[in-house]
Order: C-alpha cells, then sequence, then structure tokens
C-alpha cells in the first residue's frame, strides 16, 4: 500500500515525491524500511526522466554543476572498472553499486528541484530524516540489520541512531545541522525558527554522542 501510495505521489508532486522519500533513506541500513529507499531512488529517476521526455523538459543542470556531474560520471567509471582487479568482486560490486545510487540521487535532486520553495522543501526534510534517524538511535527502534561482527567493539559503543554505522551518521548530521541554519532566513515565524534552532541544538548533542572525529572536524570546518 505504501509503495502504492509512493509511485502516485511520484506521478503528481515530483518534489513532494522527493521530500518524503528523503527521510526514509536516513534510516536505509534498517529492518523498517528493507529495500525502500533504493527502490524509491530508481522510481523517482525513471519517473523523472519519463516525465521530462513526455513534457519536453530539458534534463540539463546547467553549467554551475554540469562539470561535477562530469566527474562524478567519470568516478563511476573508474570504480565500474576496478571491479575487474578486486579481490572480492560481489563485495567490490556492492560498494560499486551503493555510488550508482549517490549519483542517480544527485541527478535527481540537480535537475529536478527547480524553484527555491522544493529546495526548502527538500532541506527540511533532510533535517527531518536526520531528527528520525537521531530518535531512532535514542528510542532502540532502529531495527539495525548490521551484525554483531560487522563493526569493532569501540564502534557499535557509540550511537549510531538509524544510519547504522556512527560516522555515517555523524557526516549526515553535519549537513543537516548546515542545512538547518541556512533555512532560518527563510522561516517566516518565530515558532519555525525555533523548531529549527530545537533541531540545530538536538543534532549538535547527536553528533557530540557519535564520538566522531571526522564529523567534529566536519563540523568545525563547516562553521568556518
Amino acid at each position: 500500500m505504501g509503495a502504492c501510495a509512493f509511485a502516485t505521489l511520484v506521478l503528481l508532486d515530483l518534489p513532494l515525491a522527493i521530500a518524503a522519500w528523503v527521510p526514509v533513506a536516513w534510516i536505509e541500513y534498517s529492518h523498517l524500511t528493507g529495500r525502500a529507499p533504493v527502490v524509491g531512488t530508481v522510481l523517482l529517476v525513471v519517473a523523472w526522466v519519463g516525465v521530462a521526455r513526455a513534457r519536453g523538459v530539458s534534463l540539463d543542470a546547467g553549467g554551475a554543476v554540469r562539470p561535477v556531474m562530469l566527474v562524478l560520471a567519470l568516478l563511476l567509471v573508474w570504480l565500474t572498472l576496478s571491479v575487474a582487479w578486486a579481490g572480492d568482486r560481489s563485495l567490490a560490486w556492492a560498494e560499486a553499486k551503493s555510488w550508482y545510487g549517490a549519483a542517480a540521487s544527485f541527478f535527481l535532486v540537480a535537475t529536478a528541484l527547480v524553484s527555491p520553495r522544493t529546495v526548502r522543501l527538500v532541506a527540511l526534510a533532510f533535517v527531518a530524516g536526520a531528527l528520525i534517524a537521531v530518535l531512532a538511535g535514542i528510542t532502540g527502534h532502529s531495527g539495525l540489520t548490521t551484525t554483531a561482527d560487522a563493526l569493532d567493539l569501540a564502534t557499535r559503543r557509540r550511537f549510531s541512531g538509524g544510519a547504522g554505522d556512527p560516522n555515517y551518521l555523524a557526516a549526515g548530521i553535519v549537513a543537516a545541522i548546515a542545512l538547518a541554519a541556512g533555512l532560518l532566513p527563510s522561516a517566516r515565524d518565530a515558532l519555525a525558527k525555533l523548531g529549527l534552532l530545537a533541531a540545530i541544538a538536538a543534532l549538535g548533542v547527536a553528533l557530540a554522542a557519535t564520538e566522531s572525529r571526522g564529523g567534529i572536524l566536519g563540523a568545525l570546518v563547516a562553521l568556518a
């Protein structure tokens, strides 16, 4: 039922469907979502390309993003070729596929979100997804599929929320805090500003709980 509802939303309002998909992608390593994030990504990209061609809409991301997409395409080619000499090809291919998903997501966001309103909507969904991932870890209902021997003891003792890994969670939280801060000037009432400030504070505490040195360093660089 959820898949049918999401497919309908994709056809009716693609930016809103992207906003609905973003929080789910935050907890992709969870029994609660299963393959939903991957399937959602494929469905969104296919629907966007189909609708754009039917309407004669250009999929060109513009001069500012085009070089980045070219570099990303070259990276995908290199990752695909590297599978040929990998010691464990199945593991290497699994890692390469995650990069294909990331590239598809980048293409979707860079070409489908063409108005300030839709960009703000997806940014807000990203912040909400971070809060959901943190809440999943606090309540103990993250349903992580990671086995006990998949991570070392030091990592498993740190807060990982619903992201499956404390370092991944920390990296996402840094981006979420930056987006929440960026949304503050566009908040039109005091309640919205208060909510964003509360989200920044909560995410800051969660970032510290991950004990991720990379995350803390990333936050300091972003702050600077």
